[in-house]
């Protein structure tokens, strides 16, 4: 606690990453001695530098909880469950792992034994994302065999022209780099898998075979695709 206290004193001015980590650090030990209000005065330091962090609000919840503040306890749990919410809707990009859903339905029960039930989670946000990611690549590899003004291709931009529309009503809105993400690591994990398929055709065939041909094609629209989505 002493070492952490150093290290907020010496950066309060141009260092917030080492004074927030030092608050986390601190406000753990504050509770370790049973110190609840400093520990709760550390979590608020902690939110202060990142209001997205579950766990601080989580954190500073049991505190309130455990001095006999249920309304502040009732407040931070309902912003843990939003921020988590989140997660498991993709906003912040990629999937929500199994601990943290696991943290999702404690947060959830801990509202419940409070007395405050909650409105089962939307996740259509996440299955936003995925649809236009699966499509985009989908429309990648039909171009490689099919003209823009083919039908196929067409019926895919209006898919993609309507889930965009989608995303873009959303709330919160996702941070454009998230979906971006999404439709590189597809593509990249897609480019693999024709590099493998690809190497064993040449062992039977030459460079120029229809099907080599076909995922030469496919890895060059995915390349582009990737381009178009790269930061």
């Amino acid at each position: 606690m002493e070492d952490y206290t150093q290290i907020i004193n010496q950066n309060n001015t141009d260092s917030l990453s080492f004074r927030w980590y030092a608050y986390y650090q601190r406000s753990r030990a504050y509770e370790k001695l049973d110190e609840k209000q400093k520990a709760i005065s550390d979590w608020t330091e902690v939110i202060r530098g990142d209001n997205s962090f579950a766990e601080a609000y989580i954190s500073r919840g049991n505190l309130y909880k455990a001095i006999g503040d249920k309304e502040n306890a009732i407040t931070d749990y309902k912003a843990a469950d939003k921020i988590l919410q989140q997660h498991l809707n993709g906003v912040f990009g990629g999937a929500m792992a199994p601990e943290t859903q696991e943290t999702f339905n404690k947060v959830r029960n801990k509202l419940l034994q409070m007395g405050v039930s909650m409105p089962a989670p939307q996740i259509t946000t996440g299955l936003t994302l995925q649809s236009i990611a699966k499509i985009e690549i989908e429309r990648a590899l039909n171009l490689a065999k099919l003209e823009p003004q083919h039908p196929t291709i067409q019926d895919f931009d209006a898919q993609l022209q309507d889930l965009y529309k989608q995303l873009a009503n959303t709330q919160p809105q996702v941070d454009n780099r998230v979906l971006k993400e999404l439709i590189l690591n597809t593509a990249y994990q897609k480019i693999e898998n024709f590099e493998r398929e690809r190497s064993q055709l040449l062992k039977k065939f030459a460079p120029n075979n229809p099907a080599i041909e076909l995922i030469d094609n496919q890895k060059s629209e995915l390349e582009a695709l990737i381009r178009r989505n790269s930061f």
